[in-house]
């Protein structure tokens, strides 16, 4: 359903709620005192993992040329799988000198400051492109 969702609202509609709902999941689950606490949070996480898994393919898919779009979604592949090796292996050590529910939480607020900047950007980008499709109206309508 989530890349159903991301065809028809957009992939940029699911990719900040997705790491703001890992993050809460994340941030949450250390605070489960036992295996039926731990439920909803372990619910929130297969949500935003649903969410964050089909958006980034249909965000690419969307902005590069069929042409270039097959290498650009293995090139995308490779960061994801390269991310998810050095995340385990920093949050592991993290966890190692530090304790699982701080490296949980602080990967929760590395979410969030991803989500936040992932908005900043979209909407300074949606901003630009308003602006120039706006000359460009002006401009014809100078014609």
């Amino acid at each position: 359903p989530t890349a159903w969702l991301a065809d028809r609202l957009g992939p940029k509609c699911l990719l900040a709620p997705g790491l703001l709902i890992m993050a809460a999941s994340l941030a949450a689950l250390p605070l489960a005192p036992d295996v039926w606490s731990a439920a909803a949070p372990l619910a929130l996480n297969a949500v935003s993992n649903a969410m964050l898994s089909s958006a980034p393919t249909v965000l690419a898919a969307n902005l590069v040329p069929l042409e270039g779009r097959s290498q650009a979604i293995a090139l995308m592949r490779v960061c994801g799988d390269v991310g998810w090796l050095l995340g385990g292996i920093c949050v592991g050590g993290l966890a190692t000198s530090v304790g699982t529910a701080a490296a949980m939480q602080g990967s929760a607020v590395w979410l969030v400051a991803s989500a936040g900047m992932f908005s900043l950007r979209s909407a300074i980008a949606q901003r630009a492109t308003r602006r120039h499709d706006l000359q460009a109206m002006l401009r014809s309508d100078e014609k």
